[in-house]
């Protein structure tokens, strides 16, 4: 299953940049906690009656920031910077990042999700901003436009990893490709 995230910054330089976030409920593990506006990418997009196709990340992007803030985007308001996934690319997450001034100023909640913006200097003071584990390496990577190649691909820990080494996960499991030590 696939994912993209999405993170509408302000244009302001930093330190003065905010970020809008949403306080998710569900999956279970993040309840509570903020994260980028996102969700599943779906399998097929219906084009007529006919025929359908599979929906592109930049789509996704789209839709799912329309569905939760009310804020139709379009896709060249958004810049994707980061892929990650499980070392075998059974799960990505397409990370996507926009300075579109509209998007961060006219989204609203739509759904039970509350919508938060925080300014971005705040987001290493978890006391204040309860966050995804992941999210603070999510937003570092996404402001600097400069410094790297983009989309850049990332493999996460999760399960595979469980506190160990990537050279420890890849040999104690199978499932993870080794090529990506290389």
């Amino acid at each position: 299953m696939n994912f993209v995230v999405g993170f509408a910054f302000t244009p302001d330089p930093l330190p003065y940049t905010r970020v809008l976030l949403i306080r998710k409920i569900k999956p279970a593990w993040q309840a509570g906690l903020l994260n980028g506006v996102g969700g599943k990418i779906d399998q097929y997009v219906q084009m007529d009656s006919q025929s359908s196709r599979l929906e592109r990340p930049i789509e996704a992007m789209v839709r799912e920031f329309h569905e939760e803030t009310g804020v139709l985007s379009a896709p060249e308001e958004w810049q994707l910077y980061a892929v990650m996934h499980n070392g075998v690319h059974e799960h990505q997450v397409f990370c996507f990042e926009s300075r579109e001034p509209a998007l961060f100023d006219n989204a609203k909640t739509m759904e039970a999700e509350e919508l938060v913006r925080v300014p971005v200097s705040s987001i290493l003071h978890p006391e204040f901003w309860p966050l995804i584990p992941n999210l603070r390496s999510k937003l570092m990577l996404a402001i600097d436009r400069e410094s790297w190649h983009r989309p850049i691909e990332l493999v996460y820990g999760g399960e595979h990893f469980a506190g160990k080494s990537l050279e420890a996960a890849v040999q104690a499991d199978p499932a993870i490709d080794p090529g990506i030590l290389t």
